[in-house]
């Protein structure tokens, strides 16, 4: 036999060596899933110490390994062999689903737990999904989120754990992250908003109180220039005007400059006449808020108020007129265009 025979005769033999090392491979791997299945602990404990490939994907369903296995299964002690010998937790199968989401899914904090002792990564845009609140069944699984989830991280939108925690008014979960070192002045990423302007907006007077109470900053400003002040005079519902008062007053009293001013020299004053909110402007007159501010279009507050009356005077818009008027408004003051509140006036209805 010549030596070219020979390396062609010895290539096959590998090449069947090595297939038949692969069948053994995906057989004893097909066995592991099989016994994860079926809860038997020794025999998967035995084909662990065997060597097998605890790695490898069920390729023809959903590409679940075994660890997916072990979490859809009922034998916690079997999900900790694979750990311990250490099983891939980040890996995902075709729904891109990690062993730890699944848990979540399952509502099984036993098994979750265990897979962020061994690791596992805690997700931050899985929170949305998957929170629950104080008196849910699930609410111990959502706490993972406020103990495990990386300070850091940040969802699809920018916020990181403690904003979201802001968002849900969850004071058990935002201690939890104070407790764990989050920053009380954390900003999203892109408009910059802090757990103040969070807590502000929603009229979380639980949020805003503890925050003061922490030394939250006061003035920062998101990327429009506005204030936690600015988010709170804003006035959507009027069933909200108590809360709304007893945070725009929590802020003052804690020192918010009542005549700070956004990006476009927008004051929260401007903000509040736009809504014709008559007694979150009365406070704001109180703390001083200057009445005859110009904001970059030239257009003081009482521009505003009368601008946003839709062509129609009503009662609540003209007592609110009165007021500003009682407290120093100048209705002929132009904006940038030449047009002063007095012109608005004339041109509008009176019902």
């Amino acid at each position: 036999m010549n030596r070219t025979s020979k390396t062609n005769t010895k290539n096959k033999v590998n090449q069947s060596s090595g297939s038949a090392v692969d069948i053994a491979l995906k057989s004893s791997s097909s066995m592991l899933i099989k016994a994860i299945s079926q809860a038997d602990d020794v025999k998967v404990r035995q084909l662990l110490e065997s060597g097998v490939n605890h790695n490898a994907r069920d390729n023809l369903y959903q590409g679940n390994d075994a660890l997916h296995y072990a979490v859809n299964g009922r034998s916690l002690s079997i999900l900790k062999m694979l750990l311990e010998h250490n099983c891939y937790h980040s890996d995902v199968n075709y729904d891109k689903e990690s062993a730890f989401e699944i848990a979540l899914k399952l509502s099984k904090f036993e098994f979750a737990e265990a897979l962020l002792f061994f690791g596992a990564r805690v997700e931050i845009n899985l929170f949305k999904d998957y929170y629950a609140p104080v008196d849910s069944e699930r609410r111990k699984l959502a706490l993972l989120f406020f103990w495990f989830a990386d300070l850091d991280a940040r969802d699809s939108n920018g916020l990181a754990i403690l904003h979201l925690g802001f968002v849900r008014e969850d004071i058990e979960g935002i201690s939890i992250l104070i407790r764990r070192g989050a920053q009380i002045n954390q900003r999203t990423r892109g408009l910059g908003i802090t757990p103040l302007h969070i807590a502000a907006k929603t009229l979380s007077v639980p949020c805003v109180t503890m925050l003061l109470r922490l030394g939250a900053d006061l003035e920062l400003r998101d990327e429009y220039g506005h204030t936690p002040l600015h988010h709170a005079v804003v006035h959507y519902q009027a069933a909200d005007s108590k809360k709304r008062l007893e945070v725009v007053e929590l802020l003052l009293k804690a020192g918010c400059q009542v005549n700070k001013r956004s990006n476009a020299n927008i004051t929260p004053l401007h903000v509040a006449a736009r809504f014709a909110a008559y007694e979150c402007i009365q406070l704001l007159l109180k703390y001083g808020a200057d009445v005859n501010v110009r904001d970059y279009l030239g257009r003081t507050p009482m521009f505003m108020l009368i601008g946003g009356a839709t062509g129609c005077i009503d009662e609540e818009h003209l007592e609110t007129v009165q007021l500003m008027i009682f407290a120093g408004a100048n209705v002929s003051l132009p904006d940038n265009n030449g047009v002063t509140p007095q012109h608005l006036l004339s041109e509008c209805a009176f019902e």
